[in-house]
């Protein structure tokens, strides 16, 4: 009975074209991109998404569900709670002066109204980085669980950030340990609690510089530099995942813009079906060259880097 726990995202072309038919229990989703290239918000609309989605609210229906209040976990190492709300609230559409504007009391009423409104909770925990292991998050999530909470899938920002157990080796670095976390969070938490998770790591400086070089020269997709030894772990962390995504958030002429490469999908979620993935993506990719020509149109060549993305 596990597609009865298949989450969705109420996107369209993150549902049908990234996932391929939602987020399914055990499932390990990770995200790419270079530091402010929006692996946090990309996190961020996913959950956000799964929380307000009507498509998810059966889940309460669900036997196994009875007298358990359902959630999604964020677990984050780069921002304070403060920091973390201001953040999901400008997802929701509330400008940056008016939240900056709220004392911690005020935003947390505001989140809690809004949260409240959702068929799926949220549980937010802000550590600082570098304290936690794949095994402390799991039992995190078991000391949640036993209070009667059930956790629908877990957000963790991210990789990097997090502590190998088997990190013991002097000789190991920072690229070797991205993959060894990688390994431990899908042992722990999707292999252990069956539960889908959703985390990011960090491309290598050698790697933002060459997707700011392939902008300067007009690449029309210029996310395509990225692959597996673009990040951290390199291919022992992309071999982990079930879906590897590198995104680009950004602003561009004023409005908000985001690019995402599917680079990998295991399985597709159990829910593949090849005839209409190819004319869906098709629609998508011509909706989003048509949407590109005009934007590299209306951008003028004495516009800087920055103002551009």
């Amino acid at each position: 009975k596990e597609k009865e726990y298949t989450l969705y995202t109420g996107i369209a072309g993150i549902d049908e074209i990234i996932l391929n038919g939602g987020i399914s229990p055990g499932k390990f989703t990770i995200i790419g991109s270079y530091a402010g290239g929006g692996k946090s918000i990309g996190m961020f609309d996913f959950l956000k998404g799964i929380m307000k989605c009507e498509k998810n609210r059966r889940i309460l229906e669900l036997p196994g569900m009875a007298n358990k209040r359902p959630v999604v976990m964020l677990i984050t190492y780069e921002n304070t709670m403060l920091q973390t709300y201001r953040r999901f609230m400008k997802l929701w559409g509330f400008n940056s002066e008016f939240l900056n504007s709220l004392s911690l009391a005020e935003l947390t009423k505001l989140m809690t109204d809004i949260v409240n409104s959702c068929p799926i909770g949220l549980i937010i925990k802000a550590a600082d980085a570098k304290t936690e292991t794949a095994e402390m998050i799991g039992n995190y999530i078991r000391e949640k669980e036993d209070q009667g909470i059930h956790v629908l899938i877990v957000g963790h920002d991210y990789i990097n950030l997090t502590n190998a157990n088997s990190a013991g080796d002097k000789n190991s670095n920072e690229f070797m340990e991205a993959g060894l976390v990688a390994q431990e969070l899908r042992e722990v938490i999707c292999k252990g609690l069956n539960k889908p998770l959703l985390s990011a790591v960090q491309v290598r400086k050698e790697a933002e510089d060459r997707y700011i070089e392939s902008v300067k020269k007009g690449d029309k997709m210029p996310i395509r530099v990225f692959n597996g030894s673009s990040i951290f772990g390199g291919n022992v962390t992309k071999q982990k995942a079930d879906n590897f995504i590198f995104v680009v958030y950004s602003v561009l002429q004023g409005q908000p813009y985001a690019e995402f490469m599917l680079d990998k999908a295991r399985d597709g979620n159990g829910m593949r079906d090849d005839v209409s993935m190819q004319v869906k993506m098709s629609a998508h990719l011509k909706d989003y060259f048509d949407r590109q020509d005009m934007l590299y149109t209306s951008v003028t060549e004495e516009r800087s880097i920055k103002e551009f993305y």
